[in-house]
């Protein structure tokens, strides 16, 4: 299986695929409903459909799963799985995807490194934050700030959240792994968010976990 980086957290386990297979691999070996296939329905470009079905993989992977494995969504469109009782989140982008399941509020984002960034910057980093880039380490650190925010976006799974101030994070690393906390600081709650992250084969791979400790990275697991 490409599965290039698994850890196993004190409260998560998450997942980082390199998507060599084609579509019949997913497909042969994953229960879709129908609203599955409904949002299948609605993916037009090829990539975006193995990279869909590759995600639903890796988390049916982390869940060991050897039967159906029915994904809901709630109102806002956090995903949950039918009869399991730990949290889980999905991501994927340019032929890699990742999942991870946690035993609270979490999320994951898979985000690769482009200069593209610095164009779109300003609309979600605060004036503070901006500060906090390193030179010759900016579109490292805008993209490692995006995801992390992304994550915390899904792990509070609510829709209508900015990333620019109410997602604030303290510290941005310029490390090739590591991790920060990042608070989401609404008018009505107050929630603190442990990111762990890791940069690897031109993107960053990036988890939120609600809590008031740091996640710790492990060695990969063998496979």
């Amino acid at each position: 299986m490409p599965i290039i980086r698994e850890l196993q957290l004190p409260h998560a386990h998450l997942c980082l695929w390199h998507i060599t297979e084609p579509p019949s691999f997913f497909l042969d070996r994953l229960y879709l409903d129908a609203d599955d296939l409904l949002s299948m329905q609605q993916i037009t470009v090829a990539s975006k459909m193995l990279e869909f079905l590759a995600s639903r993989y890796a988390l049916r992977y982390l869940i060991n799963l050897d039967e159906e494995q029915h994904l809901l969504k709630d109102e806002h469109g956090r995903p949950t799985v039918h009869n399991l009782s730990k949290h889980v989140s999905l991501s994927h982008c340019r032929g890699f995807a990742a999942a991870i399941i946690a035993n609270t509020h979490c999320g994951i984002d898979v985000e690769p490194i482009d200069d593209k960034v610095c164009r779109i910057a300003p609309r979600f980093l605060s004036e503070r934050e901006h500060q906090m880039l390193q030179p010759g380490h900016e579109v490292q650190q805008m993209i490692l700030a995006w995801s992390a925010k992304e994550a915390v976006y899904k792990a509070y799974g609510k829709k209508g959240v900015a990333f620019k101030d109410p997602i604030m994070i303290n510290a941005l690393p310029s490390t090739d792994q590591g991790h920060f906390t990042v608070r989401l600081q609404l008018s009505n709650l107050s929630k603190q968010y442990a990111i762990g992250f890791e940069r690897l084969n031109g993107l960053y791979w990036t988890w939120s976990i609600e809590s008031n400790e740091p996640p710790t990275l492990v060695p990969q697991l063998d496979s």
